[in-house]
């Protein structure tokens, strides 16, 4: 399934591809199982892992949205979140690269911009650290 995308993200050089359906196995690959030690946080909609994937020819850190089957969000909410973060990209806004929907499966994919940004600062901080001395 392909949904279009209508602006790209400005605060990068790197633009997510527009969403893109993502098999469970691909999930589990970036998720490593959904190892307890990549919980990054947890909603109404279940626990978010922090992960690696693959969107196109380029690894992504991703922050992955799994719901649980005891949430009180179901299809509707899942569906509303694909639709409305595929047509929306701005550098305030999280980017949605990506979505699950295997069997009673219902995982959303987005890039961990923040991540990538923060390894990157930190980066940088170290690279002028070590040229100051």
């Amino acid at each position: 399934m392909f949904l279009p995308t209508s602006h790209a993200v400005e605060s990068s050089s790197y633009s997510p591809p527009p969403c893109q359906q993502f098999t469970f196995s691909q999930i589990e690959l970036a998720t490593r199982g959904f190892d307890e030690s990549l919980v990054i946080g947890r909603g109404g909609f279940g626990r978010v892992y922090r992960g690696t994937i693959t969107s196109g020819a380029t690894l992504l850190d991703a922050a992955i949205k799994r719901l649980e089957s005891t949430s009180n969000q179901g299809a509707v909410e899942f569906w509303a979140e694909i639709e409305m973060l595929s047509n929306l990209r701005h550098s305030h806004l999280v980017s949605l690269i990506g979505y699950c929907n295997e069997g009673k499966e219902m995982i959303l994919v987005y890039w961990n911009e923040f991540i990538e940004r923060e390894a990157e600062s930190f980066l940088l901080f170290l690279i002028e650290l070590v040229k100051d001395k």
